[in-house]
C-alpha cells in the first residue's frame, strides 16, 4: 500500500522543474562597457550608411551629368540662366571667363571638359531640388554657408565639392562640419560683420552689415 505522504512527495517532485539560477547583477563598469560597445557599433553602421549614400549620389550625379551633356552647352546654359544664375556665377563655377560663357550661349562649341562641367551644374540643380527642401538653388548657393565666414555654396561648386553641397542641402552634416571638410582653416578667414535686427514681423534676426558706399 502506497503511503499518502509518498504520493504527495511524488506529485510534488513531478511538478517541480529546475529553478533557473538568479541573474547576475551587472556592475556599473559592465553597463558602461556594453554602452560603449553599442555606441561604437552604431557609429560604424552610420558611417557605412553615409558611405553608401555618398556612393549612390555620386553614381546618380555622374550618370545624370553625362545624360545632360547630350543637350549641348547652349541649352544647358539657358537652363541655368532661367533658374536664376547670373552669367558671372555660372562662369565662376565652371572656371572660365564670362565672355567664354556668352560665346557658348551664342552657339560656339565648348570643349568636352567644359561641356561636362556645365552639365554637372544642371545635374546638381536637378538632384538637390528633387530630394531636398531647396526651392531657389541659385539664391541658396550664393549665401554664406555659415555666418562665421564668407565661403558660399558657389565657392564649393567652383572647387568641385559637390558631395559637400549634397550633404549640406540634405542636412546630413552641420555647416561647420561641411566647412571643416572643405577648408580646415576656414575659421582663420575674415568673418563678415553681422548685426542683430528686428524684422517687420517683430522677430529678431541677423544680417550681414553692408559696407558703406564711397
Amino acid at each position: 500500500m502506497t503511503d499518502l505522504s509518498t504520493v504527495q512527495q511524488t506529485q510534488t517532485l513531478g511538478s517541480v522543474t529546475t529553478t533557473p539560477a538568479p541573474e547576475k547583477t551587472r556592475t556599473i563598469s559592465e553597463i558602461v562597457e556594453d554602452a560603449g560597445f553599442l555606441r561604437n557599433q552604431s557609429r560604424t553602421i552610420n558611417e557605412d550608411i553615409n558611405d553608401l549614400h555618398h556612393e549612390a549620389i555620386g553614381v546618380q550625379f555622374d550618370t545624370r551629368s553625362h545624360q545632360l551633356a547630350q543637350l549641348g552647352p547652349q541649352a544647358l546654359l539657358d537652363l541655368l540662366y532661367e533658374s536664376g544664375f547670373s552669367w558671372r556665377e555660372i562662369a565662376r563655377m565652371i572656371g572660365v571667363s564670362v565672355p567664354a560663357v556668352r560665346r557658348w550661349r551664342n552657339g560656339e562649341s565648348a570643349t568636352p571638359h567644359h561641356l561636362f562641367s556645365i552639365a554637372r551644374l544642371v545635374a546638381l540643380k536637378e538632384i538637390i531640388e528633387a530630394n531636398n527642401p531647396v526651392v531657389d538653388l541659385a539664391s541658396w548657393l550664393a549665401l554664406a554657408i555659415s555666418p562665421l565666414c564668407p565661403i558660399t555654396g558657389i565657392d564649393l561648386a567652383a572647387a568641385g565639392s559637390f558631395q559637400e553641397l549634397f550633404d549640406l542641402a540634405g542636412f546630413h552634416e552641420s555647416p561647420e562640419g561641411i566647412l571643416d571638410r572643405f577648408d580646415p582653416d576656414w575659421r582663420k578667414l575674415e568673418r563678415p560683420e553681422i548685426e542683430v535686427f528686428e524684422a517687420a514681423d517683430g522677430e529678431m534676426g541677423i544680417r550681414l552689415v553692408e559696407s558703406p558706399s564711397d
